[in-house]
């Protein structure tokens, strides 16, 4: 008798997991299906905002303004140098960093093209389903050595 209930109660616990995996997969179908006609039709819309569709040559051409001026990053001073993100790693954080200089770059100007490229770039991971490795990167310290803007450890000192 014992068996028997014991033989009843798994197979209705098995049911039960059954019809939740089946849940899960419609779920996740659903959304891939979601997904795909937000891709193709290029945005998606919500009650909050509204997701562009991240054009390649756009986030290209504003990294190669930060590559124009990592070209020059002359300092006279720890002042003079600050750190921005070059992109967005689809786990989330920043792909990369430069240093730059005060001194022959617009500072406020490469901020404003860090967090284009980081907005363009988060869309398109969230678009494309992207995934990555999912490593952190360190934010580095910038300092002033030899007159170059430099990136430091973020444990080590800058003096």
């Amino acid at each position: 008798m014992k068996k028997l209930i014991s033989l009843t109660t798994m197979l209705f616990l098995s049911a039960c997991g059954d019809a939740e995996q089946k849940e899960q997969i419609d779920k996740t179908e659903n959304t891939k299906t979601y997904l795909s006609e937000k891709v193709t039709t290029g945005t998606t819309t919500n009650s909050q905002s509204e997701i562009p569709k991240a054009d390649a040559n756009t986030i290209s051409s504003l990294k190669e303004s930060i590559n124009k001026a990592l070209s020059d990053v002359s300092c006279g001073n720890n002042a003079q140098c600050y750190v921005i993100s070059t992109g967005s790693n689809p786990c989330g954080g920043a792909s990369g960093y430069a240093v730059l200089s005060t001194k022959t770059s617009n500072q406020e100007a490469l901020e404003n093209v860090s967090k284009e490229i980081i907005r363009l770039e988060k869309s398109k991971h969230a678009l494309e389903g992207t995934m990555g490795i999912c490593q952190h990167l360190v934010e580095p310290k910038a300092m002033c050595s030899s007159n170059q803007c430099i990136a430091v450890e973020s444990d080590r000192e800058v003096y």
